[in-house]
Order: C-alpha cells, then sequence, then structure tokens
C-alpha cells in the first residue's frame, strides 16, 4: 500500500486519482482496500495464540480494526465485530476448554 502512495506522489498523470482520494467516496474505498489487506492476516481476525497471547493485546487490535471496518460502513462495521469477537472466543476456548 505505501508503494502504492510513492508511486502516485511522485506522478504528474495521477493527480485527479489524489484528489480523488480525498473525496468521501475515496476515502471509504481506501479503508476497504486496508481492510482487505489486513483481514488476510489471522491476528487482524482476532484468531491468536490465547495460550501465550494477552486477550487484552487482542481486544486493542480489535478496536483499531473495528474502527477502521466502520469507516467502510456499518455493514462491515458490524459484520467485522462480530467475526472478530467470535475468534476471539474460539481461541480463546481452544486454549483454555473450562474457560
Amino acid at each position: 500500500m505505501m508503494r502504492f502512495w510513492l508511486i502516485l506522489r511522485g506522478s504528474n498523470m495521477d493527480r485527479n486519482l489524489l484528489e480523488w482520494f480525498k473525496t468521501e467516496e475515496g476515502k471509504r474505498i481506501a479503508f476497504e482496500i486496508v481492510l482487505d489487506e489486513l483481514l488476510e492476516i489471522n491476528l487482524f481476525r482476532g484468531i491468536y495464540d490465547a495460550k501465550n497471547g494477552k486477550e487484552e493485546y487482542m481486544y486493542g487490535i480489535g478496536a483499531v480494526m473495528e474502527c477502521i471496518a466502520y469507516k467502510c460502513n456499518d455493514e462491515i462495521g458490524n459484520a467485522f465485530s462480530d467475526m472478530f469477537v467470535q475468534n476471539i472466543a474460539t481461541s480463546i476456548e481452544r486454549a483454555n476448554p473450562n474457560y
């Protein structure tokens, strides 16, 4: 993603695209791109090693990811929130069956 912005910053022909990303629609799509990239990593979906990792840390990640998801739209934000909480609960249950 950073490479994409560096290319745009140095290019005259992409000035219109840069201006478009400053619009509400452009920002929303940029957040969708970021969210899609991050969700390829299990940690950012709430899937983690609950036996060795800290649950508190995951709630911090969840808060940031939820913010990004809601910047896309409410439906994506709600779906992400439900998925993240379910994945954390599953991770905890796997690590501690008597939790």
